[in-house]
Formats: structure tokens, C-alpha cells, sequence
């Protein structure tokens, strides 16, 4: 039997994507604990970034245009960048890796609430709803804002141009976030896949690429020009292979149990 739209969006397909997001043990056991220690980094940033905007200048004779961000990681500037620009930037990591908690933990309450249709499972519905519509809205002016914050004010030209095509890699997948909530010609199994590719793909990424960073830039012969740019390429590509890829296949596997489920219905 063919899988129409409303099949799609049918509350047995619902439950049955919840469930499976809900007993995800790749999230449950490795990302999530993840997710909390950046959280509680992020935070930090935020805190610091509060307290002074401003990058602490760490000029060395190889690379004189050497800051300290916010974070503790090192990366060459052609001066401040503007509180505005930054503060867009910083709000948007930080949200980024709250909202991603917190979507997950969402999700996994609707898996409860889904059996039982009433205001609970409405309250729970429209809380997703709303914080996705926050992150999607920050998180597109964050990304939109990086490429400008990189082309005004980066001094490590790779690493630069590598943040200028990282709109390629994040708009897309976002937008289909976006478009698979709001359309019903997508299953819920769909949006679960192109938010895992979105957000919690990046956000487990951005723990290691960070660590990364720190390392390769303060410890290793590679220094804060080539630590920082093949940390942000080894940490994507492995954001991808450890999330996205799994991710995918977890959504094939479930097309294919709906679609035996509505097959053994009929």
C-alpha cells in the first residue's frame, strides 16, 4: 500500500518515529552527556563575552594578530569584531546546543504523551514547535552573520574562506528542517533526519573541534592557523560520519518498518 501523506502524519507513524528517537541510545549514552558539558562551556561564553566583548590580544612574532576568544582558543583577527555581529554569534552557539537538548527532551516526552491524545500532548507539541521556531530563526541570522564576521575581520585566510563555505553545508539541511515541520507532503521520520543533520550533528561536532582547536593550537607544531582549520575539517567530517550518517539510516530502516506496519494493516 502506498504511503499517502496522511498515513504519513498518521499518529501510529508518529509514535513510532517518537519511540524510536526516544530509545536512540547513540543520543541517550554518548551525545547527550556530550551536549551538557557544552552547554555548560557555552554558557561560560556567554559569561565572558558579558563581562567584556572584547578578544584578548595574544600577539606572538609568527602570528601577530594572535586573540584569545571567549572560549580560551586562539585565532588571528584584523581587529575587534563589532558586539553586535558577535553577540548574534554567541547567542546563536549558545542556543544552538540548549535547544538541542532541549528539543530532545521534547521529543522524548511526546513519545509519552502521544498514547494518551489530550492537553498534555499538545503542551508538549506546541513547546517543540515554538523552541524549533527559535532556534531555526537564530540559527539562521547566526549563520548568516558568520560569513560576514569571517570576510571583515579573520586574519587566517584558509580558515576564513573554509567558514565562507559553511553556508553551503548548514542552510540546506536547515531549511529542509524547516520545510518537512510545516509540510505534510514529509513524514515526521524526515524532519527527525534533517534536524539531526542540522543541529545535533553540528553540536556534537563542535565539542570535539573546539577541544581540537585548543590543542593543536597551543601544543602541536601545527599551530593556531592550521590547527584551528584542520581541526574545524577533521571535526565536521567526523560530526558526519558519527551522526548524520547513522541518522540516515535510522530513517531509511524506519520507512521501511511503516511501510511493512501499514502493509501488514491493510
Amino acid at each position: 500500500m502506498t504511503l499517502t501523506p496522511a498515513r504519513l502524519r498518521s499518529r501510529e507513524a508518529m509514535a513510532a518515529t517518537l519511540r524510536d528517537d526516544a530509545l536512540d541510545w547513540r543520543y541517550r549514552w554518548l551525545w547527550m552527556p556530550l551536549l551538557l558539558v557544552q552547554a555548560v562551556l557555552y554558557t561560560r561564553v556567554v559569561s565572558n563575552f558579558v563581562a567584556d566583548a572584547a578578544y584578548a590580544s595574544v600577539p606572538t612574532a609568527e602570528h601577530p594578530l594572535l586573540r584569545e576568544n571567549h572560549i580560551g582558543n586562539l585565532v588571528s583577527l584584523k581587529g575587534q569584531i563589532h558586539p553586535a555581529l558577535l553577540g548574534i554569534h554567541v547567542a546563536m552557539a549558545w542556543l544552538w546546543i540548549a535547544a538541542t537538548l532541549g528539543q530532545k527532551h521534547l521529543a522524548r516526552r511526546m513519545s509519552e504523551s502521544i498514547a494518551e491524545p489530550g492537553e498534555r500532548w499538545l503542551k508538549h507539541r506546541r513547546a517543540h514547535a515554538v523552541l524549533g521556531t527559535s532556534l531555526l530563526a537564530l540559527g539562521f541570522a547566526g549563520i548568516l552573520v558568520a560569513p560576514v564576521i569571517a570576510i571583515l575581520y579573520h586574519g587566517n585566510a584558509p580558515m576564513k574562506w573554509f567558514l565562507v563555505s559553511q553556508l553551503g553545508t548548514f542552510l540546506p539541511p536547515m531549511t529542509m528542517v524547516a520545510i518537512t515541520a510545516r509540510s505534510r507532503r514529509w513524514s515526521l521520520r524526515a524532519h527527525r533526519f534533517w534536524a539531526e543533520f542540522a543541529f545535533v550533528g553540528p553540536a556534537v561536532a563542535s565539542i570535539w573541534t573546539e577541544a581540537a582547536i585548543y590543542v593543536t593550537g597551543r601544543f602541536t607544531s601545527l599551530g593556531p592557523h592550521r590547527g584551528e582549520l584542520w581541526s574545524s575539517i577533521v571535526g565536521g567530517a567526523l560530526g558526519f560520519a558519527l551522526v548524520v550518517v547513522p541518522a540516515w539510516s535510522s530513517w531509511r530502516r524506519g520507512v521501511a518498518a511503516d511501510a511493512s506496519a501499514v502493509g501488514s494493516a491493510a
